[in-house]
């Protein structure tokens, strides 16, 4: 590990930059401790990018992760994984609005394809299970979901 930046007492603490000579990942932003604490940006080698805040070395709170691929997600993270409120969207248009936990959607959410075609309603594990709604070719459909 490279670190450029503020110290306190010999150990990186204020704004920095780190870069991880191992894998080609560089932040920019808060540290405390040695540790990505508080805002920052990490860029992957790959062109992968998480802006928005950290603890413990680990994206927690709210942020923004825009993935090589052109996929994004936006909301709230828990020790690195999407957790909490957000919204996904896929390279192709589709979106997905809703609760995570532990990068899975489960509760409620709404899943939104390109072409009008929506599902809303209970997720468990990635999948739509529970009561919701599909709208479908100008049609609502109005049931219980098993996965």
């Amino acid at each position: 590990m490279k670190y450029i930046g503020e110290f306190t007492d010999d150990i990186p603490n204020g704004k920095g930059v780190m870069v991880n000579l191992l894998d080609g990942s560089e932040y920019n932003g808060d540290v405390k401790n040695g540790k990505k604490e508080g805002r920052g940006i990490l860029k992957f080698k790959d062109g992968t990018v998480y802006e928005g805040e950290f603890k413990d070395d680990n994206y927690n709170g709210n942020g923004i992760l825009k993935y090589f691929n052109g996929r994004k997600y936006e909301g709230s993270f828990k020790d690195g994984k999407m957790d909490g409120s957000g919204q996904f969207t896929w390279e192709d248009g589709k979106t997905y609005i809703g609760e995570y936990v532990n990068d899975k959607k489960q509760g409620h959410g709404k899943l939104i394809w390109n072409n009008n075609k929506y599902y809303e309603g209970s997720w468990v594990n990635n999948k739509q299970h529970g009561d919701g709604l599909y709208f479908l070719n100008g049609k609502t459909l109005k049931g219980k979901f098993r996965f």
